[in-house]
């Protein structure tokens, strides 16, 4: 049997209910260690949510406050499911806590209904359809079976698309949560990875509680940038576009605001095609697939009508040209900067000085690793980065796997201090791009 598996099909769907909200009480039942009673059933707790998405066999549950990361993940599959279609009421008893939901109206009820039932259905063999996600929103389903690895996703995604040899080893296939994405395998299994998102690789990874996976196939952290410039397909440079303009956008790659200027107005071009008059109203109404978060607040002040403006200004400088040349464009920009193709992680700096004082920083930071090296970033501000020639130590606390000791030497040798869940990710990539760094450096010795 074959199961429509997405974020947004009406089989199991991402059940916004637009207009309605579904009310979620929960109510804890007594705890017990041995004959010790620890916990008694006193304890309640009742919320609103806008809305919950049904994943695979797992629903997620949001609060209207915190839409990007789920409030509790229920496992279908461990639960215990009731029904009452007069009330419009569902009850689920998962791990101890008794979840009572009302839809609105008998549309919404029985859509959960069926959505729940077919999600129970689901067994260990059964094919399921996978919308695998691009950068851009776009999409494509494929048939995922239980053998399905990654490298098979990743070949069937670059024959759909028709991508050239030499272009296919810069791109691979990524799941993505709220905050955590994790480069798959090549022998990961997919409906493996969908399955145990929230026992293996959220607790392994993260802190805290994520959103399903979506799989996407984007840009691999490894690519080569000197093989990128030498691209041809249009398809592969518009891949790696809508790769540098969504990390723009969310802040990752930081730039001086006459190049933010530059690369939005270069985005509109893409959006709107050439500049016209009357597109104000449509820039302020795109602002955020045209600049990043960090100067979107600026909508709010008074310098929001003369960042519009300033988008509008480089915009009209590329009346006429072609898009592939538009994508070149803005890679040769975001390509020059040392943080390019990054992967990032939120981190603690607690690093201390020889006499013991906490001399880190009291923000998260961002940490972002490439083939060049670790950069970091405060407040969507990149402060510094260190090459790997100059990372002469760099270890991971085994017994914890939760702080990275890293050694910097350069004019004053730095030795950070860093806390972070993702430890093992970071160590795994950096240990990856050293080792390829170095095949490349004796590659070209050699020649």
């Amino acid at each position: 049997m074959t199961h429509v598996l997405s974020h947004r099909t009406s089989q199991i769907p991402v059940l916004k209910l637009e207009g309605t909200e579904c009310e979620f009480k929960a109510k804890r039942a007594p705890e017990y260690d041995g004959l010790l009673r620890v916990k008694d059933s006193a304890f309640s707790l009742s919320f609103t949510y806008r809305y919950c998405r049904l994943y695979y066999t797992a629903l997620y549950i949001y609060d209207r406050k915190k839409r990007v990361k789920p409030t509790c993940a229920i496992d279908l599959n461990d639960a215990v499911i009731g029904a009452s279609l007069n009330k419009l009421r569902l009850r689920i008893i998962a791990k101890g806590v008794t979840y009572h939901m009302k839809a609105r109206t008998e549309t919404d009820f029985s859509r959960w209904l069926e959505a729940i039932r077919e999600a129970r259905e689901i067994k260990e063999d059964d094919e399921i359809v996978l919308k695998v996600y691009f950068l851009d929103g776009a999409f494509i389903n494929v048939n995922v079976t239980d053998e399905t690895t990654a490298e098979d996703l990743w070949k069937r995604i670059c024959e759909r698309l028709s991508l050239e040899d030499d272009c296919r080893p810069s791109f691979f296939i990524w799941a993505i949560g709220s905050r955590l994405e994790v480069l798959l395998r090549n022998y990961d299994k997919i409906k493996d990875v969908l399955r145990d998102w929230n026992e293996k690789y959220v607790p392994q990874y993260s802190d805290n509680l994520e959103s399903p996976p979506f799989v996407v196939f984007r840009r691999s952290p490894f690519s080569q940038i000197e093989r990128e410039l030498q691209f041809h397909s249009e398809k592969a440079i518009y891949l790696l576009y809508s790769e540098a303009v969504f990390v723009f956008l969310i802040n990752g790659y930081y730039t001086s605001r006459d190049q933010r200027h530059y690369l939005s107005g270069l985005i509109a071009h893409v959006l709107f095609g050439d500049a016209k008059e009357g597109l104000e109203a449509e820039y302020r109404h795109s602002l955020p697939k045209l600049v990043p978060g960090s100067a979107r607040a600026l909508i709010k002040q008074k310098k929001g009508l003369k960042e519009v403006r300033a988008v509008q200004v480089e915009h009209a400088k590329h009346r006429g040209t072609p898009l592939e040349a538009i994508y070149r464009q803005f890679l040769k920009v975001v390509q020059a900067l040392p943080y390019y193709g990054s992967v990032f992680f939120f981190v603690q700096d607690n690093t201390v000085d020889k006499s013991g004082y906490f001399v880190g920083d009291s923000d998260i930071m961002c940490l972002g690793v490439n083939q060049l090296g670790i950069h970091f970033f405060i407040k969507g501000k990149h402060k510094f980065s260190h090459p790997w020639e100059n990372v002469s130590y760099w270890r991971m606390d085994k017994s914890t796997k939760r702080y990275l000791y890293i050694l910097v030497r350069a004019k004053k040798n730095v030795y950070y201090v860093l806390e972070t869940p993702a430890c093992l990710l970071i160590n795994s990539y950096a240990s990856s791009m050293i080792w390829r760094r170095r095949l490349m450096d004796l590659a070209l010795a050699n020649k």
